[in-house]
């Protein structure tokens, strides 16, 4: 959509629930005021955290396995005037990462019979569209010279996520057909459909009027004068229980929540980046820069593993924590012996 220090207060999330929802289910309820005993994983994540921290990072993460949070901490200042730590509660920009959200809503409007993917964009907002479909604004299509195939974690090339991060004129196009299709503001669209379903009651607009000591302020260069980001945010945590209902089934069919996860040939799904690691695991991945802002959403549906990332500068500590956590969670020993033997490859 185009709605565009140390100190660690954070207390690990846990999910409980003994009975796997099936699909349509109601997902297990997020705790926040529950402690599950860290694990070596838990604490091989937050050791790198900590190591990044001390070179500069800011910001949050999440990490969780199905439906279990194993790390959710915040690191360094959300807002360094005022002394405030960023914590679990920490509300960030999310810019980008609401592509998958309007990507939803659009498939929802399908199976109600609403309209088409495959049909002309143009039949709601007229010649606007171009040539193009729902589907191909979707896909972000009319942006597919500046993509090309993802390019593998360790090459030192760009990948199709930093590519992909900036707001995108194809969902600019897709904010105007959801409110010609559905007579409503986008933002009342996705806050129904979406977010009071799910349990975002923290996703919220920040208009520069809301006064919030929970959204994390921004910086930018090395001295880091102080960002302002207007638009959508929510902590981390909400971003967590979006993934839960959509992973349980709880908003879109698991038919539907598949179609999202397949990649056109510019590594573009609907909503979504496609493709896999050095190690051959596929990934499903969004990512958000905005000026003294960067976000990762990255989910590993052979391990069911889930990595949010949010860092409150616009240093480049993205990528490599993105890597590093990869790595760590998903690639292991794959991922070092493809370093070694040159032969870190892309693509799905």
């Amino acid at each position: 959509m185009s709605f565009r220090s140390a100190a660690h207060r954070v207390l690990p999330l846990a999910l409980l629930g003994s009975t796997m929802a099936c699909a349509l289910a109601i997902p297990e309820k997020v705790y926040l005021d529950r402690v599950a005993a860290p694990g070596a994983l838990t604490s091989q994540v937050d050791a790198v955290m900590k190591q990044y921290e001390a070179q500069g990072f800011s910001g949050a993460v999440l990490v969780a396995k199905g439906n279990r949070v194993l790390l959710y901490q915040g690191y360094d200042y959300a807002n360094r005037a005022r002394h405030l730590p960023n914590t679990a509660q920490t509300k960030y920009p999310l810019g980008a990462l609401t592509e998958p959200f309007t990507a939803a809503v659009f498939l929802q409007l399908e199976r109600e019979g609403r309209l088409k993917l495959d049909q002309p964009a143009s039949d709601w907002i007229g010649p606007e569209a171009g040539h193009f479909t729902i589907a191909d604004l979707l896909r972000r299509a009319p942006e597919a010279g500046n993509l090309a195939r993802p390019a593998a974690f360790g090459t030192g090339e760009p990948s199709i996520v930093d590519r992909l991060a900036a707001p995108s004129q194809s969902y600019v196009l897709l904010d105007q057909v959801l409110q010609a299709v559905t007579g409503k503001p986008p933002m009342d669209v996705l806050r129904d459909r979406l977010f009071r379903p799910a349990g975002l009651d923290r996703t919220e607009v920040d208009d520069g009027k809301l006064n919030d000591s929970l959204v994390a302020r921004g910086y930018t260069g090395a001295y880091g004068s102080t960002v302002v980001v207007t638009g959508l945010v929510a902590p981390l945590g909400d971003v967590f229980r979006w993934h839960q209902a959509l992973r349980l089934g709880l908003l879109l069919s698991p038919a539907d929540r598949e179609r999202m996860f397949t990649d056109a040939p510019n590594g573009y799904g609907l909503g979504w980046v496609v493709h896999r690691t050095p190690s051959g695991a596929r990934i499903v991945e969004h990512a958000s820069d905005q000026r003294g802002f960067q976000l990762w959403y990255g989910y590993f549906p052979e391990s069911d593993q889930l990595v949010l990332l949010a860092v409150n500068s616009d240093l480049g500590y993205r990528q490599p924590i993105a890597e590093r956590l990869t790595q760590l969670l998903v690639d292991g020993e794959a991922y070092a012996q493809s370093l070694s033997s040159g032969k870190v490859g892309g693509g799905s």
